[in-house]
């Protein structure tokens, strides 16, 4: 924090998570075959910390709790 960014972030949200995680087809692969975008981490990952070690939001959507990730997400890699 304390950068000229929105949110006082230091790097713009869309590199602050790929500074240490790589796109992998190991990281696509954890995400049911979906490739995440950079800015989308924080959607499903609480940065600042989670109920569990992925940092995921304690409150999860209802396509989400089901395994419906690709009805809207596609799963394109």
């Amino acid at each position: 924090h304390a950068g000229p960014n929105p949110s006082i972030l230091k790097k713009p949200l869309k590199e602050a998570c790929v500074t240490c995680h790589q796109v992998t087809p190991k990281l696509v692969a954890v995400h049911g075959k979906i490739r995440p975008s950079p800015e989308s981490c924080v959607t499903c990952h609480d940065a600042h910390g989670g109920p569990d070690e992925r940092l995921l939001w304690p409150e999860e959507h209802a396509p989400f709790k089901k395994g419906e990730c690709k009805k809207c997400h596609g799963g394109g890699v």
